[in-house]
């Protein structure tokens, strides 16, 4: 079994070798993560053109539904939704890729086992986050860059390292990959500008843009209100005092989570979760992350996931873990792991109602 992991930087991975070991299989599955979002699947489209003109046949798999976004932007550019829904005949393929994916649990229970029992040795991963060791270890080749902003700016690398021209859709489908993990550009680095002015040109930037103005709809303004109405407030006393708050919501906890850090907190952990599964998403500001040196993926999530009998990982300032239990005991689980990585130096400030 070949195996390896490159995740230094972009612009030290062999992208080369990548592509001639998944030459070697005649179909390959290529695999989103939980409720897709544009970087995931948009990837997933264009790694699917890419390996076609090695011959290569390849079907996008979403195990765990579509991002309202992504579907939009799928659409928009490519003029179809072409992607199978759920897992349905993936075991006929000779091996898998997964894309934006850095943990079995971002993808489905039924192809989380059909992946530990049938796909080792057979699977392929393309991503920029923090990857879990599960995957790795059974993994034939990783292509990894945590310092990448995007799984779209590895593929694009891909192409453009192994001389395969990418059709204008596919050059659309890279930027918007890139300016939803981006947050627009929020989070960025030369890398990112240096590819988007590459493609600047071949692209209808100003369309592209409008894909990302929606009205929000009710339930997740509501969503952000509530978890503002039952947030726990905490002070950390570093150099300087920073604001952790948790909260707990139905859904949206990802976009409630924003919401919090919007409203002055330096991290906030919100929880939501149903029959017995939790969600928990975190996002901090880089005040957090430079007082702290912590890591959200590696250093919160990872280990929270395993606290609540999951997984978890990200970002170093947006990561998430997923688990059993319920939305209550994963954050005092959370809050445990915070105060053991800070020392102690967590104190709850009482809110009056």
């Amino acid at each position: 079994m070949l195996k390896k992991n490159l995740k230094n930087s972009t612009f030290n991975l062999d992208f080369g070798e990548f592509l001639n070991e998944m030459s070697k299989f005649r179909k390959i599955g290529l695999i989103c993560h939980h409720n897709a979002d544009p970087d995931s699947l948009l990837s997933a489209y264009v790694l699917r053109n890419i390996l076609k003109t090695k011959g290569i046949e390849s079907k996008v798999y979403a195990p765990s539904d579509i991002s309202e976004i992504a579907r939009r932007a799928a659409i928009k550019i490519y003029g179809k939704l072409d992607v199978v829904s759920g897992i349905m005949d993936i075991e006929n393929n000779d091996a898998l890729c997964l894309v934006d994916v850095s943990t079995l649990d971002q993808t489905s229970k039924e192809l989380k086992e059909i992946i530990r029992s049938k796909y080792e040795g057979k699977l392929f991963i393309i991503d920029h986050h923090a990857p879990h060791p599960e995957i790795t270890k059974i993994a034939r080749y990783s292509l990894i860059a945590p310092n990448a902003c995007s799984t779209g700016e590895l593929i694009y690398l891909l192409a453009k390292a192994t001389g395969i021209s990418l059709a204008k859709e596919d050059l659309e489908a890279i930027a918007v990959a890139i300016l939803y993990d981006t947050r627009r550009f929020i989070i960025t680095d030369k890398e990112v500008f240096r590819i988007m002015s590459e493609i600047y040109d071949e692209v209808d930037y100003s369309s592209l843009l409008n894909l990302f103005k929606k009205e929000i709809k009710i339930d997740e303004r509501i969503a952000k209100l509530k978890a503002a109405a039952r947030l726990k407030l905490y002070k950390v006393e570093l150099k300087e005092p920073l604001l952790v708050v948790i909260s707990h919501v139905s859904s949206y906890e990802a976009s409630a989570a924003r919401a919090l850090v919007e409203l002055g907190a330096d991290l906030a952990i919100v929880a939501g979760g149903k029959k017995g599964l939790v969600r928990i998403c975190a996002r901090c500001t880089k005040r957090f992350l430079e007082t702290t040196g912590l890591h959200l993926g590696k250093d919160i999530m990872m280990d929270l996931g395993r606290e609540i009998s999951g997984s978890g990982g990200g970002h170093a300032s947006a990561a998430s873990a997923n688990g059993i239990g319920t939305p209550e005991e994963a954050l005092i689980k959370a809050i445990n792991i915070l105060r053991m990585k800070m020392g102690g130096n967590l104190k709850e400030i009482r809110c009056e109602r």
